[in-house]
């Protein structure tokens, strides 16, 4: 959680609901660092984003988030679900000592 994050907070809890490039408006911020901030506190669930084909994407707070704002929520116990490691990042089994090198 960075001071960018709770701005972004604090400005949806005010609004309610906000596309990223007004909510970077109201804060002087560059849309793509407010959009990225956002997908970020969505991964932990403190935002979520509700597509709208043909316009921006909203972003609306969650209880999660409130609950940090309130002070009742520890945003540091919070933990984000680790990504899927891509299939060509895998390293071999021979690497780690499971089967001996081949070749």
């Amino acid at each position: 959680m960075i001071h960018t994050d709770e701005r972004i907070l604090e400005r949806l809890a005010e609004e309610g609901h906000a596309p990223a490039w007004m909510t970077a408006s109201d804060l002087d911020y560059e849309r793509f660092h407010v959009s990225r901030r956002c997908k970020r506190l969505a991964e932990a669930e403190f935002v979520e984003r509700e597509e709208r084909a043909g316009f921006a994407d909203e972003w609306y707070i969650t209880t999660w988030g409130v609950l940090y704002l309130r002070g009742e929520l520890d945003a540091d116990l919070r933990r984000l679900d680790p990504g899927m490691r891509p299939g060509g990042r895998i390293r071999p089994g021979w690497y780690a000592g499971f089967e001996e090198a081949k070749g």
